[in-house]
């Protein structure tokens, strides 16, 4: 259904640029349909040819004489994104009207702080799944000066983390890219160096690779590593960029100092319990590696979580529960880690275990019959309910 509204969505946009706008500038329909002509040449104005150009989600090269057309556009704002063969990159806005229809453009670009590269490249393909997009800019950019709020990822791929080291900005999206999949990404805050402040709308389109052939990589543990008075009844969780293999027998799991635990995958999450809770004002040291995708992609790195439990146990509303007397498990709904999960425990208090760990809600928990299956409804960060299925019967094993 979601993929479904998505793909709708992208159509619509596809529709929309066919007759105007671009990176949020969508011009006001009219009845006069224009042709944007432009032709880009280096420093020295020579025509430059196989330049890649973007306007809105329309993407072509120049040809032999540095030219490229759009015909049938409204009058209005646009963004167009250039990038020659040697990887020189630059974009502007542009106004579309009756007496302004030819533009020039000038490659490699100039004047003040801007983007005079990416990687991926301007409408490049086949683009692997998990490499961050690299900005290069003409001067230092202060990094204060930068958030990554102001950036927009099409589709969106839960958040994103930014580096810079000197003129070189890696943006690192928290999930990895989808296959196959057109990627868009805008500005449209302001960033500025020593010498002053970028003006350039920026815009870069790619797609990615037809096939995975990354392992999972880590973006964030619950706790963080050396947190301290950590609620000794939940759970602990490696989460990664993408959803990991259900079967977690190939997992190499340790603890110190040693104990019983309990490995459960949720979604992207490996989720990792004591039953009966952790010992209360005790430190642990947790190892996982050998972490596999759902293709059997292995991850690069393991990864460890120290930390020292507190007292205080982590209090919760626990509602929607329901007893499966052939497993005798109780399920439930909590809001133990700020929105709703599922959770599961036995009747006597023991083996209190994460059943799910997905964005959004998840509520009204119940198992069938042998108890080795879960329903549960999710509601996604959208306000879209679903009806999901969970395997347990070979982690409860």
């Amino acid at each position: 259904m979601r993929l479904t509204k998505y793909l709708l969505l992208l159509g619509l946009l596809f529709l929309s640029s066919c007759g105007g706008g671009g990176g949020g500038n969508q011009p006001p329909p009219g009845n006069t349909r224009l042709t944007l002509n432009g032709i880009v040449r280096d420093n020295t104005g020579t025509a430059l040819a196989g330049v890649a150009v973007l306007l809105s989600l329309n993407h072509t090269v120049t040809d032999s004489q540095g030219r490229f057309t759009y015909s049938n556009l409204p009058a209005g704002s646009y963004i167009v994104s250039l990038q020659d063969p040697a990887g020189n990159y630059d974009s502007r806005s542009v106004t579309l009207s009756d007496g302004s229809t030819d533009f020039n453009f000038s490659l490699p670009g100039s004047g003040g702080l801007r983007v005079v590269r990416t990687q991926p490249a301007l409408n490049g393909s086949a683009v692997p799944l998990d490499v961050p997009i690299v900005l290069e800019f003409s001067d230092a950019p202060l990094k204060s000066s930068i958030s990554a709020e102001d950036f927009e990822l099409s589709p969106p791929l839960g958040g994103i983390s930014l580096a810079v080291n000197g003129t070189s900005l890696e943006i690192i999206p928290q999930q990895q890219f989808p296959t196959s999949q057109s990627i868009l990404l805008e500005y449209t805050g302001t960033i500025s160096s020593g010498t002053g402040q970028m003006d350039q709308p920026l815009r870069l389109r790619f797609t990615t690779a037809a096939s995975d052939t990354f392992g999972p990589r880590l973006v964030n543990t619950r706790p963080f590593n050396m947190a301290v008075n950590y609620p000794p009844n939940l759970p602990i969780s490696f989460d990664f960029n993408e959803e990991l293999l259900q079967d977690t027998s190939g997992i190499k799991l340790s603890v110190q100092p040693q104990t019983d635990l309990q490995l459960r995958v949720s979604g992207a999450s490996l989720l990792v319990s004591r039953p009966g809770g952790w010992d209360i004002n005790s430190d642990y040291s947790v190892t996982v590696d050998f972490i596999r995708d759902t293709l059997g992609n292995l991850a690069e790195f393991g990864a460890s979580i120290n930390f020292r439990t507190g007292e205080q146990v982590a209090n919760a509303r626990n509602a929607e529960a329901d007893w499966n007397l052939d497993s005798d498990t109780i399920v439930f709904s909590s809001n133990l880690n700020g929105s709703y999960d599922i959770f599961s425990i036995r009747p006597d208090g023991s083996d209190l275990s994460q059943l799910t760990d997905l964005t959004g809600d998840e509520r009204s928990p119940t198992l069938n019959a042998d108890g080795s299956l879960l329903a549960f409804q999710r509601r996604d960060n959208e306000g879209f309910w679903q009806v999901m299925l969970l395997p347990l019967k070979e982690q409860q094993a």
